[in-house]
């Protein structure tokens, strides 16, 4: 569950941030693209998901988890994106 003193930090970080750079930041997110690089991760890795996110949904978290050699996924049931 999150913090509520850690959700205003990123209330507080995300006012502060220029709302045309956010947008712009949001539109291009789609466009970014590292699937061709994931099998050739080395290093340890956890992947973290909310069940309930809608934002990066769980079945391509699972996907990433299961290309990622000896990758990790955790997912929290109850978890949004925040």
């Amino acid at each position: 569950r999150l913090d509520a003193s850690d959700y205003d930090i990123y209330m507080h970080q995300l006012a502060a941030t220029n709302p045309e750079l956010f947008l712009t930041m949001l539109e291009h997110a789609h466009a970014c693209d590292a699937s061709d690089r994931l099998a050739s991760i080395e290093l340890p890795t956890l992947i973290v998901a909310g069940a309930a996110d809608s934002f990066v949904p769980l079945a391509g978290l699972r996907e990433m988890a299961m290309t990622i050699p000896g990758a990790e996924l955790s997912v929290y049931p109850d978890a949004s994106h925040a």
